[in-house]
């Protein structure tokens, strides 16, 4: 029994060594910043414009690593800040989140929403999510770019335009996360009478859960999901003091 109680110390000693989600991905981003001033450029357009960047930004190498530098930390805290305050308050039960085996991240960029909720997974089962195995996390992003980041991360990763065609072909999951995606992905969705998106009653078909995170002074707010959709919301700040707001959608019967 000795022998056993001192193999666990050590792979509970090594896992303490391996870098975080934050360390993978800062050193393989300052890699790809091979022209900061390039990146800083092209990152701080965004910012002036009310954090949304054009499509050809994601598709430069530079902003990318330079985009993740700055903003890769702070998403994933704000994820799991999020999934903290919905579980705290009761929203969804807790225990709803322990039998997750599926996430979907729908616009993924370097996977910081899926290493938020694997490190709200951590912390909140931090015995039991040892005697299983982690969810299987899969990332979709039209910019073939970010799949460097994921794997990195061990995480999936499809190259994917997210379309009607693309939810006519997935497979439902228990998770599906958002995060600073919805106004380009909304684009490709019919609206009805009201000026309302049909993307969010198709999402809500293909997970029990749904979170989507935005801005909240971004373009995106005629994009966002209402209560009359079923979603609830409310406001976070990030750790750059922007403030956040926050949807999601529990839906266990799906």
């Amino acid at each position: 029994m000795a022998g056993v109680k001192k193999r666990n110390s050590i792979n509970e000693d090594d896992e303490d060594k391996r870098p975080s989600a934050t360390e993978l991905v800062e050193t393989l981003a300052q890699l790809q910043l091979t022209n900061k001033n390039e990146g800083k450029v092209l990152y701080l357009q965004g910012v002036k414009n009310n954090w949304c960047w054009r499509s050809m930004c994601f598709a430069n190498q530079n902003f990318r690593a330079y985009y993740t530098l700055q903003l890769f930390n702070t998403r994933l805290n704000l994820t799991k800040k999020a999934m903290d305050k919905i579980v705290d308050e009761g929203c969804v039960p807790r225990r709803f989140f322990k039998k997750v085996t599926t996430v979907a991240s729908l616009g993924c960029g370097p996977g910081s929403d899926i290493c938020g909720l694997k490190s709200f997974l951590t912390e909140t089962f931090p015995y039991s999510s040892r005697c299983k195995q982690p969810p299987s996390c899969t990332g979709y992003d039209s910019e073939l770019g970010w799949m460097r980041y994921l794997l990195q991360l061990g995480l999936q990763f499809e190259s994917r335009e997210i379309n009607e065609s693309f939810f006519n072909n997935m497979e439902k999951v228990d998770v599906i996360l958002m995060s600073f995606s919805c106004y380009e992905i909304s684009r490709e969705f019919l609206r009805d009478k009201d000026g309302k998106c049909s993307l969010w009653k198709t999402v809500s078909q293909k997970a029990k859960f749904v979170l989507n995170i935005d801005n909240a002074a971004s373009k995106a707010r005629d994009a966002l999901p209402s209560e009359k959709e079923g979603f609830q919301h409310f406001t976070l700040n990030d750790d750059l003091g922007n403030k956040a707001i926050v949807h999601f959608k529990f839906a266990v019967d799906n």
